[in-house]
């Protein structure tokens, strides 16, 4: 946890606390007031700005938590927990058009792009871009005669392996999907139960202190009782936004 934020140091570490998580329930409200009165389905657009902002805002909350849920976590499983949480608000649309296809055969190209778009830039682009920064790096040492010695490439640590294992499976698993050309049930199945053995495996890794920084640090420095109620009480009102935005949102992407 970060030297820097002690717990009760004053009226700035309240209002550091504080402000953040006000500025996103804020930032949630119009969208929550504007599904109640159900006005998203005569401006799309309105829809899709607000329903967009709550979803994002949440995804803040989500990520301070997150981090600070480390401090009670192991390290591998704090870092798979937190990966699943981060994605939560980009996935949780997915979900809705996965559901929609289920009974309009139209919405099956909208639940398509939305599960391929991005792992396509990830794979695509994302992965590329951290080996060429590498490449340039080690280039650029070299030719200032610094580590003359380093071999090109990227070192990991020997944790990685499991998580490049693991991901190795589940992207030969996601083959079947472009082969047999249909998504079926027993492929989404056997992704969770591959994650699931993958966060058991991550359990058990050594528990390292982590360093938090900003307003992840300030929520990390209250007493572990508070903490863990915050985190929680945190956890699900940005889960039940994420949740009751999804529907809206994908509806304003559509129709706008």
């Amino acid at each position: 946890m970060s030297k820097q934020v002690v717990f009760n140091s004053g009226a700035g570490y309240w209002l550091r606390l504080i402000v953040p998580f006000t500025i996103t329930i804020a930032a949630i409200i119009p969208a929550m007031v504007l599904l109640a009165t159900g006005n998203h389905q005569e401006n799309p657009i309105q829809g899709l700005i607000l329903f967009g902002v709550a979803i994002v805002a949440a995804a803040f909350m989500l990520g301070w938590i997150g981090e600070a849920a480390e401090l009670d976590l192991s390290g591998g499983l704090a870092v798979s927990i937190l990966a699943l949480v981060t994605i939560l608000p980009e996935y949780v649309v997915e979900f809705y058009f996965s559901w929609a296809a289920g009974a309009d055969p139209k919405m099956i190209e909208y639940a398509t792009a939305n599960l391929t778009g991005a792992n396509r830039i990830v794979q695509g682009f994302g992965w590329p871009l951290v080996a060429l920064i590498a490449f340039f790096a080690v280039r650029k040492a070299k030719t200032l005669k610094r580590g003359q010695d380093k071999s090109f490439g990227i070192e990991l640590e020997a944790d990685s392996r499991a998580d490049l294992g693991y991901l190795l499976i589940a992207s030969i698993v996601m083959l079947i999907v472009p082969l047999t050309s249909q998504m079926h049930l027993l492929v989404g199945i056997l992704l969770i139960v591959i994650y699931c053995v993958y966060l058991w495996r991550v359990s058990g890794s050594a528990r390292e202190e982590p360093e938090l920084e900003g307003t992840a640090a300030h929520v990390g420095a209250l007493p572990k009782w508070a903490r863990r109620s915050f985190i929680v009480a945190m956890l699900v009102i940005a889960a039940a936004v994420i949740f009751v935005s999804a529907h809206p949102f994908g509806d304003s992407l559509i129709e706008g």
